[in-house]
């Protein structure tokens, strides 16, 4: 995993600020990628401007049935039950 600045942008849930993540492939964020956010725990997409949106529901059911799904699952879990 690595750490990237990224361009300011604030979670489309609880409008949180964001300006840096971690990846996965170590490569920066872009357009159609995933992510989690630290604070609320939901799930949102990259836009081509680095800006956050919320995943249609086609969207969300294809990261949560997919590769991800059990990951995002775990990390949401361990954040939230075993703090």
């Amino acid at each position: 995993m690595k750490s990237f600045e990224i361009t300011s942008c604030i979670c489309p849930y609880c409008n949180s600020f964001i300006n840096s993540c971690i990846s996965i492939d170590e490569s920066p964020p872009k357009a159609g990628d995933i992510s989690l956010c630290v604070y609320c725990k939901n799930i949102s997409i990259y836009n081509k401007d680095s800006s956050l949106r919320k995943p249609s529901k086609e969207e969300l059911e294809e990261i949560m049935f997919g590769e991800f799904g059990i990951l995002i699952f775990e990390m949401q879990y361990d954040t939230l039950y075993k703090s």
